[in-house]
């Protein structure tokens, strides 16, 4: 991130980089809302306004923004959203951090989690009554399975928050553990923990930090899939839904939980902060419901400001694109046949190009509209061109394709250039749009996007399918372990993950976790593949 010149004064000695925002002292409490991956916390930002407004701010344990909360009796209570990051480790560090800096009024924890309880179904929403740790085992000294010595049985969840969740919001023990829940050890789990729901790897690090400083907590998780599912029960949804189900519970429960807060007058209200002008926004800012990435780019983590957006093809642009959605199929079409293009020097060929390749990129760059200058309409012939040359190609050579990795490097290098095509200064969320975007715009999958445009797309399960079938499992494997062979490297869990997005075959094929759950270990998955 870029190097920081003000601070956020956070009381007495406690400061957050932010050249944008002040808090004047410990009044002005904010309420912290967590979640451990950024699929998981720009659906928390997007349910409170604007994301656009959200603040990026700099902080030593996690990513995190400043949200203009709900207004609760004519003020606004502002928001601490962070991505602290996966694990135990991860979220105890920053809550352990922020909750001495800032004396939150809450904190809530957000996004997906395993369902554990044999009543829970993909899609259900769980808030935690009480946390425990799955591999604290301390029973040969008199404690109770799941406690750690010197700490209560269970760390209980605010009862204040549990009462303010929405009525469909289910209720009971969440789990934490840094490992996975799987087939093998599932049953032994629910024996142990009867009443579990839920299972993570951070709730339970959150509740007892959140104890150790007095200050309300709960877990808001909706299952993402499930450990040990019936043969009939759908085990699996896409994170994105997930994370999208378990934000709109938290924003519901925050607002019931601050009204009822003011009610009974424990509300301290929290003075007005404002939001200076900057042209450094560092960090990842969440997706506008205009098409923005709610994921930073490949290897990279900048994002243009308002003013940079103006900028790019004129200023009178932005006033004509507040429309929503940000970009059409045919702009997000015509931007993956303009990064192709400049990924492999495709030759123009203009009159190749078709009358909606020539309305998209005319709206992009701001030509027709009065607002475009000279340089833009050279640009736009020049876009035409290769867009065109690419169609071209597209008609002599059917087999072309591109990676979604591939795509968003070629798209770094595109909008890094002062003299790209497609503009100077491009911010990130400009056109062409990132991968995410894309991917996005075409539920979900990254081939639906290609094949759209006109390239060839990769096998994988069919769309509309509710369960992979064991054949699935089965190729997934097997192409990855002849991928990693083929790269020289070793097929390791990890780059399974890094496999799917790389090659485009996110949603295609089982997840990470899926794997291991279906199999009950990596090594038994490496042993399904069947490569000799």
């Amino acid at each position: 991130m870029a190097e920081q010149n003000s601070e956020l004064s956070a009381g007495d000695g406690g400061t957050l980089g932010n050249p944008r925002v002040s808090l004047i002292d410990q009044k002005n409490r904010v309420g912290v809302i967590i979640a451990a991956q950024i699929e998981e916390i720009a659906p928390v930002i997007r349910q409170f306004g604007n994301e656009a407004d959200a603040i990026p701010l700099t902080m030593p344990f996690a990513k995190a923004w400043l949200v203009s909360g709900p207004k609760i009796r004519g003020e606004k209570i502002p928001l601490l959203c962070a991505q602290t990051g996966i694990g135990l480790i991860a979220t105890a560090s920053f809550l352990g951090w922020v909750t001495q800096e800032l004396h939150p009024l809450f904190v809530i924890s957000a996004g997906s989690a395993g369902g554990l309880g044999k009543a829970i179904e993909v899609g259900d929403v769980v808030v935690g009554t009480n946390y425990s740790y799955t591999r604290a085992d301390a029973t040969a000294f008199g404690y109770a399975i799941g406690q750690v010595p010197g700490q209560p049985e269970t760390f209980e969840g605010s009862a204040e928050i549990i009462e303010a969740v929405p009525s469909q919001v289910k209720k009971g023990q969440i789990l934490s553990s840094d490992a996975f829940i799987t087939a093998k050890n599932v049953g032994e789990t629910r024996e142990l923990f009867p009443l579990a729901l839920l299972t993570d790897m951070e709730s339970a690090a959150a509740a007892q930090t959140c104890a150790a400083a007095g200050i309300p907590f709960a877990s808001v998780r909706c299952a993402s899939d499930l450990a040990g599912p019936a043969a009939e029960q759908l085990y699996h949804i896409e994170l994105d839904r997930a994370a999208d189900l378990s934000a709109n519970a938290v924003r519901v429960t925050v607002e019931n939980f601050l009204e009822r807060l003011a009610a009974s007058g424990q509300l301290v209200a929290s003075r007005k902060w404002e939001a200076a002008p900057t042209t450094n926004n560092p960090g990842f800012a969440p997706s506008s419901p205009e098409g923005a990435s709610t994921a930073p780019d490949s290897g990279k983590r900048e994002r243009g400001t308002e003013n940079q957006e103006n900028e790019h093809h004129g200023n009178q642009r932005q006033k004509t694109r507040n429309h929503t959605p940000r970009f059409s199929s045919e702009s997000l079409q015509a931007g993956l046949l303009y990064v192709f293009g400049m990924l492999n020097d495709v030759p123009a060929t203009p009159q190749a190009a078709t009358a909606e390749d020539e309305a998209a990129l005319a709206e992009e760059f701001g030509v027709g509209d009065g607002s475009a200058s000279g340089d833009n309409s050279s640009k736009l012939a020049e876009a035409l061109g290769i867009v065109g040359g690419v169609r071209a190609a597209l008609n002599a050579d059917s087999s072309l394709t591109m990676t979604a990795k591939q795509y968003d490097e070629a798209r770094a290098k595109i909008v890094d250039n002062p003299s790209a095509k497609s503009g100077e200064n491009t911010p990130a969320f400009a056109w062409p749009p990132t991968s995410q975007t894309v991917t996005k715009r075409f539920g979900g999958y990254w081939n639906d996007a290609l094949s759209a445009a006109g390239f060839a797309v990769r096998r994988g399960r069919k769309r509309g399918s509710l369960k992979f079938t064991d054949q699935d499992y089965q190729t997934a494997m097997r192409e990855y372990v002849l991928w990693s062979r083929g790269a020289g490297k070793k097929p390791h869990f990890g780059g399974y993950s890094e496999w799917l997005e790389d090659t485009g075959n996110q949603g295609l094929f089982p997840s990470g976790a899926a794997i291991r759950q279906h199999y009950g270990s990596w090594s038994q998955a490496l042993a399904g593949a069947n490569v000799g």
